[in-house]
């Protein structure tokens, strides 16, 4: 690989990690800029051996993140659902932009699914379980200007990092702990058709919402009301119980 086939990776505890990525804009899909954008980090990866990399990490403001093992370039992405929270995993991380001696456990989501647009502008969704769900969440933690320690408490942290961090560690734990969801493309198309639904009372109208809905929910429209059974779910215990899951290959 040529010098100018890659970019400079930033190192803790440069402040552009705390940077969070601006989204690539519309008018951006498609173009030469993107792809090779794109190009470059798959490069920067490789060629640093990492599991994934974020254009944020390289001091390109662009929210384009880049997974070695699939091979998938994901652009503006974003997470639209996660598995339960009794089922989150335990796993010890390390990451390229500290020292290969610095280890945090922490708890990931053990099935996460990602919103994400392809180079070309298509909006895709991506389940990921296990080792590739912890990957794609450090990587859009670095994404939204989270590291790896901010999982942590200071306590547990070097005191060389500690000391760095004090001052805003609170404010980022929060961030790194939050598990909220964005309501997806799917997500907003069905809160559209609720509220035309809310609007109308046209007899034709209204069957022609729920046409659009059987199509979106792949069920048969129906103009007749029907019932249907009650179902319950039991509670699951948590799996996490001390037993710490090993990264594999060094984390960017």
């Amino acid at each position: 690989m040529n010098e100018g086939d890659a970019w400079p990776v930033a190192r803790y505890p440069d402040p552009i990690l705390r940077r969070c990525a601006s989204q690539v804009p519309e008018g951006m899909f498609g173009s030469e800029t993107l792809k090779k954008a794109a190009s470059l980090l798959k490069s920067t990866a490789q060629g640093i051996n990492a599991v994934g990399l974020t254009a944020q990490q390289c001091a390109v403001d662009a929210s384009i993140v880049y997974l070695t093992d699939d091979d998938t370039t994901m652009v503006n992405p974003q997470i639209i659902g996660r598995s339960p929270e009794p089922l989150m995993v335990a796993w010890e991380e390390y990451c390229l932009v500290f020292p290969s001696d610095l280890r945090v456990n922490l708890l990931r989501d053990s099935v996460v699914t990602v919103e994400f647009k392809t180079l070309e502008g298509e909006t895709l969704e991506r389940r990921f379980e296990g080792e590739k769900a912890r990957a794609v969440q450090h990587e859009l933690d670095h994404d939204r200007g989270i590291l790896f320690i901010d999982h942590s408490e200071l306590a547990d942290l070097p005191s060389s990092i500690s000391t760095l961090e004090e001052g805003e560690h609170s404010i980022r734990q929060s961030k790194a702990f939050d598990r909220s969801v964005v309501c997806g493309t799917r997500c907003r198309n069905r809160r559209e058709l609720n509220n035309q639904s809310k609007t109308t009372t046209k007899r034709e109208d209204i069957l022609a919402l729920s046409r659009q809905r059987a199509a979106l929910y792949n069920s048969s429209s129906r103009s007749s009301s029907s019932s249907s059974g009650s179902s319950s779910s039991s509670k699951r215990k948590k799996q996490y119980t001390g037993q710490i899951e090993k990264g594999s290959p060094p984390r960017t």
